[in-house]
């Protein structure tokens, strides 16, 4: 894993993402049944330049080694949680 991009947009073109300010923790689940990965302050990951959230650090990028399967795209389920 070299880089991970998460878009939240309502238009057709990637240029325009959308940043959610109540959006508070990230939490990513393993395929191969291991622990899950919490990426816990969201924000920071926000990039200004590419209109998206960054997600991509070494630590997930070791924990993805061997908690997800590998192929020529990854899949995994995503778990977002919101500021009240």
């Amino acid at each position: 894993m070299t880089e991970c991009y998460l878009y939240f947009d309502n238009v057709p073109s990637l240029q325009y993402g959308i940043k959610f300010e109540k959006l508070s923790k990230i939490i990513i689940h393993s395929t191969t049944g291991g622990e899950p990965f919490t990426i816990s302050d969201v924000q920071s990951c926000w990039d200004n330049i590419n209109m998206c959230y960054d997600l991509f650090s070494e630590d997930l990028a070791n924990w993805g080694y061997t908690n997800l399967t590998a192929g020529s795209t990854l899949g995994f389920t995503l778990e977002l949680e919101w500021y009240e």
